[in-house]
């Protein structure tokens, strides 16, 4: 009887470890497809523009209501 759960326990342990690795190379396969069809566009060098922080009605006066 001994023996019977040593193959069963073996069993076991083969059936877990390949589902392990069928979940890592699926795992990894997708990363590696989702990786190289990412596509990115050019990159440009050019002068960095706020709006936010450029506009004339952030000014003190413009933000307490003051005519000036």
């Amino acid at each position: 009887m001994e023996g019977v759960w040593e193959r069963v326990g073996a069993a076991t342990a083969r059936r877990e470890r390949t589902m392990r690795s069928a979940l890592f190379v699926g795992l990894f396969v997708i990363g590696l497809g989702v990786g190289t069809l990412t596509v990115q566009p050019s990159v440009y060098a050019k002068d960095a523009s706020y709006q936010v922080f450029n506009d004339a009605r952030l000014s003190p006066a413009a933000l307490l209501h003051v005519d000036s």
